[in-house]
C-alpha cells in the first residue's frame, strides 16, 4: 500500500519518527518529501515503460498521474492520552534496530521471534528474512506473515 491507500482508508499519515521521551512520541514534518520520492520513483518507472513501449513499437498505456499529496500532519503524538496500544513501524528495506533497546536480538543483530512475536510484550516485527517462510522479507510473502501477527495482537488485548 502507498501513501494514498492509506490515506483513502482513514490512516493518520505522520512523517519520519524522530525520537521519543516518556509517551510523547516525536515525528519530522517531511511526510510531503517522503510521498514527492515515492512519487518520483513512480515516474522513473512510467518512462521506462513509455521507452519499452516505443522500442516495440506500442502505444504506452495511458496513466492519470495523482496530484501531490498534502496533509497537515502532526509532529507529537501523546500514546497514553491516544490510547494507542500497537504501533506498526515500517524502515524500508534494510533491517536497522539500532533504537530497540530491549533484549530481542541475536548475536548477528536479528530479532528473536516466532511468527513476529518477541519476548517483550507488545512488541512484534514483519519483513524479517525467513520469518517464517523464505518469502517473509519480501513484499510478496509479508500479507500471509502480517495475517498470525495481526491475529495475535487482537487476542492479546487486555
Amino acid at each position: 500500500m502507498h501513501y494514498r491507500t492509506l490515506h483513502a482508508k482513514g490512516i493518520e499519515l505522520l512523517g519520519r519518527y524522530a525520537g521519543a521521551q516518556g509517551s510523547k512520541v516525536y515525528f519530522a514534518d517531511d511526510l510531503a518529501a517522503s510521498v514527492d520520492f515515492g512519487d518520483a520513483r513512480l515516474k522513473d518507472m512510467l518512462r521506462s515503460f513509455e521507452m519499452y513501449c516505443g522500442a516495440i513499437g506500442r502505444k504506452a498505456p495511458d496513466f492519470e498521474f495523482p496530484e501531490p499529496l498534502r496533509l497537515k500532519t502532526r509532529t507529537e503524538i501523546e500514546i497514553d492520552r491516544e490510547g494507542i496500544e500497537t504501533v506498526i513501524w515500517t524502515s524500508g528495506y534494510r533491517p536497522d534496530y539500532g533504537w530497540i533497546s530491549l533484549p530481542v536480538f541475536d548475536e548477528m543483530g536479528f530479532p528473536i521471534q516466532v511468527d513476529g512475536c518477541t519476548s517483550v510484550k507488545g512488541l512484534y516485527f514483519m519483513g524479517v528474512p525467513w520469518m517464517r517462510k523464505f518469502k517473509s522479507a519480501i513484499l510478496y510473502g509479508v500479507a500471509e506473515d502480517a495475517e498470525l501477527v495481526a491475529q495475535h495482537i487482537i487476542g492479546n488485548r487486555s
